[in-house]
């Protein structure tokens, strides 16, 4: 089951089957291209994906849209989730083939955070019966639960 975590300036697009960097929050509130408002996709699951460039000061990858699998942790922009919406039926395929090839007409830099703040724990996963595009859920005040996932920028 995919679950999304929704801020002021992003979606958070997670699966069920993760286990979360410790410090997560402090990561992507530091993260140079979440700082410099250059996210439209990123990934924070990093599945070995063929990378186009490498910034290793800001741990960031960038990555061809066709070369993307897996949508474990999607950090999303608003506006980008608004295309994503109005474009959803133009192409085919399970969520991560939509979202990165739609985000990549965009044609934006699609971002791998390296190293990965998510780790896919390889359980059985619910997304089979992801029969929906988007699950909506608003975060509210954070707390112990939610406060690994929900962040604003």
């Amino acid at each position: 089951m995919a679950r999304v975590m929704i801020t002021n300036n992003y979606i958070l697009f997670l699966e069920d089957d993760l286990d979360f960097n410790r410090h997560i929050r402090h990561n992507l509130h530091n993260w140079g291209p979440v700082k410099n408002k250059t996210v439209t996709l990123a990934s924070l699951y990093n599945p070995r994906v063929r990378e186009l460039a490498c910034d290793l000061r800001n741990n960031a990858r960038i990555v061809e849209p066709h070369s993307v699998f897996g949508s474990q942790a999607f950090l999303i922009s608003r506006p980008t989730v608004e295309y994503l919406l109005r474009h959803w039926k133009k192409v085919d395929g399970m969520q991560d083939i939509k979202i990165s090839r739609l985000a990549g007409l965009l044609r934006n830099p699609i971002f791998y955070h390296a190293p990965s703040l998510v780790q896919h724990i390889g359980v059985q996963s619910g997304v089979e019966a992801f029969t929906r595009p988007w699950i909506s859920i608003r975060v509210g005040p954070l707390s112990r639960r939610n406060s690994a996932a929900a962040f604003s920028h």
